[in-house]
C-alpha cells in the first residue's frame, strides 16, 4: 500500500492505517490503550513477561547516547534517566552528541558539546562539565561496557538514497565497536519535519518523509542485525512512528511536537522521545507519579539545556504527557524490530 497522501486530517488518518499494515507483517499484534490504562495493562503484564525480557530489564544499568541536537535539545538523556530513577532503575548515562552530526561525521569529528554544555545544571562537584565523552571510540570503550547504545544520525540521511550509503557504511564501522561493548543497539527514529527545511525538498512531501525515513531505519536495522551477536540484536525506538499517530489523532497537538524551525523537537516532542526510548529499552510504559503530573518542568530539573537559550518553551500538561505515553507505548507495539530480536 502507498503511504502517500493528501495532507487534510481524515487521510492523514488513512497514511497512519496504511503504514502500520504495511508494518505488521514483522510485529506482535497492535496494543491499543487510553492514556489512564497505559500504566495498569503493563504493570498487568509484567509478570508475565518472559524470563528473558526481565534479566534484559534488570541489567538495563548503563545506557550510552550517540547522536546530535534531536538528543541535545531539552536533553532527552537526562529526561530518560529521570523516568528511569521514578520507576526504581538506577541508570548511568553518557552521551557524546553533536549538533547536525550523522553516524560518519560523529565518528570523524566528537563531542561538540563544549560550549552547548556549559550549563549550571552541567556543572559537576570537581569544577567540570557533564558534557560527555570526548569520542565516540572513547564512550564505547569504557571498561564497564553498556548495556544500550541509543543512536540516532542526520535527520535526513536516511531518506535520501545517496546519503544513507553513507549510513550503511558508518554502521561498519559502529557495529564492532558496539559489539565490543556487550551492548543491544537502539536506533532512535528521528520524525520526518513539520515542513521542509535544510533543503528537505528533496524527499517530498511529510508523508513521502515518514514512510522513506522508516524505510531506511529498518535498512540500518538490517544492517545491525547481520553485525551484531546473537542476544544483542537492534531495537528500534521509532519517534518516527509516534509522531504519525499524533499527526492523525490529535494534529494540532502534533504541530506543537515541534520547536519554531520546524525540525528541531519541542519540550513536547522531547518528552515524547524519552519515552519511545524508555518503551525500546524495558519493553513498559514508563512511569509518570503524581509528582510530575502536576509539575511537568521536574522533568527537566537537571536539563544541561533545553532550546536555543533564552527560549525555554512551554511544558506539557498533565493530559498531553498521559496521552504522549500512551502513543509511545503504541508505537513499540508496532516495532517491527520484535520480529528481529525474537531471532
Amino acid at each position: 500500500a502507498s503511504c502517500i497522501v493528501e495532507g487534510s486530517r481524515g487521510q492523514a488518518q488513512l497514511a497512519s492505517l496504511l503504514m502500520m499494515a504495511s508494518l505488521r507483517r514483522f510485529a506482535p499484534p497492535i496494543v491499543t490503550l487510553s492514556a489512564g490504562l497505559a500504566a495498569d495493562f503493563f504493570g498487568s503484564h509484567r509478570h508475565r513477561s518472559s524470563a528473558r525480557a526481565e534479566q534484559r530489564c534488570e541489567q538495563a544499568k548503563r545506557v550510552a547516547f550517540l547522536g546530535n541536537s534531536f538528543l541535545y535539545f531539552n536533553d532527552v538523556p537526562r529526561v530518560f534517566q529521570f523516568l528511569s530513577s521514578r520507576d526504581g532503575e538506577d541508570v548511568h548515562i553518557k552521551d557524546c552528541l553533536r549538533g547536525g552530526s550523522s553516524f560518519r561525521t560523529l565518528l570523524k569529528n566528537g563531542n561538540g558539546m563544549d560550549a552547548k554544555f556549559r550549563t549550571p545544571a552541567a556543572l559537576q562537584p570537581d569544577g567540570s562539565y557533564d558534557i560527555g565523552a570526548p569520542t565516540v571510540e572513547a564512550l564505547l570503550g569504557e571498561p564497564q561496557g553498556w548495556d544500550f547504545v541509543v543512536m540516532c544520525s542526520y535527520s535526513q540521511e536516511a531518506a535520501i538514497p545517496a546519503r544513507k550509503q553513507e549510513g550503511f557504511a558508518a554502521l561498519g564501522v559502529l557495529a564492532p565497536m558496539i559489539d565490543r561493548a556487550r551492548a543491544c543497539p537502539v536506533l532512535l527514529v528521528t520524525p520526518a519535519y513539520r515542513a521542509h527545511a535544510k533543503g528537505s525538498e528533496c524527499i517530498g512531501s511529510w508523508e513521502e518523509f515518514t514512510c522513506k525515513q522508516s524505510e531506511g531505519y529498518r535498512q540500518y536495522a538490517e544492517k545491525l542485525v547481520e553485525a551484531c551477536t546473537p542476544g544483542l540484536q537492534p531495537r528500534i525506538a521509532d519517534a518516527n512512528i509516534a509522531y504519525q499517530l499524533v499527526h492523525g489523532e490529535q494534529p494540532e497537538m502534533w504541530q506543537e511536537l515541534f520547536y519554531r524551525d520546524n525540525f528541531h523537537p519541542s519540550a513536547l516532542g522531547s518528552f515524547l522521545e524519552a519515552c519511545v526510548i524508555y518503551c525500546a529499552i524495558f519493553n513498559r510504559a514508563p512511569p509518570l507519579p503524581e509528582e510530575v503530573l502536576q509539575d511537568p518542568s521536574k522533568l527537566w530539573a537537571r536539563a544541561r539545556r533545553m532550546l536555543p537559550p533564552p527560549e525555554v518553551g512551554r511544558m506539557p500538561t498533565r493530559d498531553e504527557m498521559l496521552y504522549l505515553r500512551d502513543v509511545a507505548v503504541r508505537a513499540r507495539s508496532n516495532d517491527e524490530m520484535a520480529r528481529l530480536e525474537r531471532r
